[in-house]
């Protein structure tokens, strides 16, 4: 069976997903900003999704979404070329936006990829309930822990060393964080991740608590080791309804973690983590705590690692069986 998997931007979910599915992998773009004028990039890479298609028959279509544009393609592509469309949804629902025409038109795309696709993968049951309601048919599927081969231990400058995995995107408490790593001692060395290029306060990065080291995008070894030499590794989202990568990478590494205090991020990151709310002062306490609770939490997080591969495990079986039924009956 010809099975492929169809992403617009890396992300390492496809990766292990397309993977473990054994579906040929297609990246037709590292990252977004790659090509900044967006309506260039839409076209170009739709161009791109229609060779991949033209190039071979495919039974079985994969997606990750985001892109948006790229789900809204194949959704309309699915009956003309006679393919099973599953998509991988990430947290792109955007609850919080609703007013003005951009954001109108982007929930009446959102519900007819979600009406349109065989398949919608999500990674929590507040998620399969939105897609269902929405006339869609959901799946739970969380991120399979990352195998992160490349990780040594490096020696970093801190007493202690507090490593937040950032995008510098909008869902995330920047602002907050550095006015946390303002209030820890200044021999705790905090190091923020991702590229701040695009973040809109750059007064804020210009002058720096001396204590905060902004890392830039890493080569794939440097960031595992990097993360694997932290004391404590903090993943901070203002979203509800999402599970952020750097948790996962966290519980593969045995790091203790500072998470949201969300239902989600809870219910699945349920031990080797201490939760917070996107607050300074609450960051700055449940850094505290972490580094204080920081044996405790490598035990919890050790046995949280082993429950989790279990539980996607099965999982990962019935999605398959799933999508075997799929193509059974050509939904």
């Amino acid at each position: 069976m010809k099975k492929v998997w169809i992403t617009w931007e890396r992300q390492r979910r496809s990766v292990e997903l397309s993977r473990a599915l054994d579906a040929r992998l297609f990246v037709l773009l590292e990252r977004s900003s790659d090509i900044k004028n967006r309506w260039v990039r839409y076209f170009t890479l739709g161009l791109r999704t229609i060779r991949v298609l033209c190039s071979e028959r495919h039974e079985l279509v994969f997606a990750q979404n985001p892109s948006m544009a790229l789900a809204f393609q194949l959704c309309l592509l699915r009956r003309v070329l006679g393919f099973v469309l599953v998509i991988d949804r990430h947290s792109n629902f955007k609850f919080n936006l609703t007013a003005g025409l951009k954001w109108r038109l982007f929930q009446w795309v959102s519900r007819f990829t979600v009406r349109h696709a065989d398949l919608t993968i999500v990674t929590n049951k507040q998620l399969r309930e939105v897609v269902e309601a929405w006339g869609g048919c959901s799946f739970v599927l969380q991120d399979k822990l990352p195998d992160l081969p490349l990780a040594r231990r490096i020696e970093l400058p801190g007493e202690k060393n507090i490593v937040v995995i950032s995008t510098f995107a909008d869902d995330e408490p920047i602002s907050e964080v550095l006015d946390a790593a303002a209030m820890l001692p200044a021999r705790f060395v905090v190091h923020i991740t991702g590229n701040s290029k695009g973040y809109p306060r750059q007064e804020q990065l210009a002058v720096l608590p001396r204590n905060v080291r902004l890392t830039s995008f890493l080569p794939e070894a440097d960031y595992q080791s990097l993360l694997i030499s932290a004391d404590v590794i903090v993943v901070l989202t203002c979203q509800d309804h999402t599970l952020t990568c750097g948790a996962y990478e966290s519980v593969a590494l045995g790091r203790p973690s500072v998470l949201s205090d969300t239902v989600a991020i809870r219910e699945y990151f349920a031990a080797g983590a201490v939760y917070t709310l996107p607050t300074a002062e609450g960051i700055r306490e449940a850094i505290m705590e972490a580094l204080l609770r920081e044996s405790i939490l490598e035990i919890e997080v050790a046995e949280l690692r082993g429950r989790l591969v279990e539980a996607w495990e099965r999982r990962f079986e019935e999605l398959q069986r799933k999508i075997l039924a799929l193509l059974m009956t050509g939904r």
